[in-house]
């Protein structure tokens, strides 16, 4: 083999092996991720629709959604439920109504949030639409464990009606919901 020839397969073999390192084996082995990396790795949108309750039922319940995911490292989770709503009251309703919602976000057997929401009509209509700000539920699960699947549900227990502090009003109407549950997961 000549002088050139073997220079030439010393330069083969140095492209080729270049190659292998700076292109190949990153593809084959990714960046580990870097600690307090959040990324989104689950999301859920459903929408409940024409939900009536009317003057012999003041409250409906809404089902929940749920969420399985398995956490593959050492990490945390972050979990929210948007909960955009549309209150329309058909049979007319007064100032001073007030609505409430009872609403939970859980995490199976591991952490459970629930809050109530009291919301107060604040006009007299016959055709009443009521949308309130939309809300968001959020609950952190510190140190998962890998490999470990997690059952998350989103729901919105109970709806209902009162005048006063106790006294329940019999109203008729449509509830109408959308609702999303997302999960991040924070790396440690």
């Amino acid at each position: 083999m000549s002088k050139g020839e073997v220079a030439a397969s010393i330069i083969v073999s140095v492209v080729l092996t270049l190659g292998l390192v700076y292109f190949v084996v990153p593809i084959l082995m990714p960046t580990p991720v870097q600690p307090g990396t959040i990324r989104q790795i689950q999301k859920q949108t459903s929408n409940t629709q024409a939900v009536c309750f009317d003057t012999q039922t003041t409250w409906a319940e809404i089902p929940g959604m749920n969420l399985t995911i398995g956490v593959l490292g050492n990490s945390r989770l972050w979990v929210t439920m948007e909960c955009p709503f549309h209150l329309e009251i058909s049979s007319g309703t007064t100032a001073g109504t007030f609505w409430v919602y009872n609403v939970s976000l859980t995490v199976v057997g591991v952490a459970e949030y629930n809050t109530t929401i009291v919301y107060e009509t604040p006009t007299t209509s016959t055709d009443l639409s009521i949308i309130p700000t939309p809300m968001t539920l959020s609950l952190e699960v510190p140190s998962v464990s890998a490999g470990t699947t997690y059952t998350i549900v989103g729901r919105w227990i109970s709806l209902y009606t009162r005048t006063g502090s106790n006294a329940l009003k019999a109203t008729s109407g449509i509830y109408r919901m959308s609702r999303t549950l997302s999960v991040w997961e924070i790396s440690l």
